[in-house]
């Protein structure tokens, strides 16, 4: 249940910035790369949650955090709060300073880097589990 109030809460954070509204004004392609860019993110942070249980609940873990932003050692809400701005960010730019096209390449390559992202982390052990 905890897992599920934590993707409800970042799904609004994402989701305040009145992204439904102004995606009608990307064509169907952009928003779809979109919403998968967050789904990733998502994901993401779940795998990052399972990496800090490992951290503080098994001695001798051997995986830290790669994101220079949070440190190696990172807190959930910490987490959180810079998924919620990147997410943020990424779709003010790309709506206010990104034509067609250009958010088609960004968010393709943005999407193909989480996309590793997310395997490598499966691959080392890292799973989807959000708790608190």
């Amino acid at each position: 249940m905890k897992w599920l109030l934590t993707i409800i809460v970042f799904i609004s954070a994402a989701g305040s910035c009145d992204v439904s509204a102004k995606l009608d004004d990307w064509n169907d392609t952009n928003e779809a790369l979109f919403y998968t860019y967050t789904a990733l993110n998502i994901i993401d942070v779940g795998q990052t949650f399972n990496l800090i249980d490992c951290q503080n609940h098994k001695r001798g873990c051997r995986y830290y955090e790669t994101n220079s932003i949070v440190g190696k050692r990172p807190d959930k809400l910490s987490i959180l709060l810079v998924k919620g701005a990147s997410i943020y960010g990424t779709y003010y730019l790309l709506d206010n300073h990104a034509t067609e096209r250009g958010r088609f390449v960004a968010l393709s390559i943005i999407n193909m880097m989480y996309i590793k992202t997310v395997h490598d982390n499966h691959e080392i052990g890292l799973r989807f589990s959000i708790s608190f």
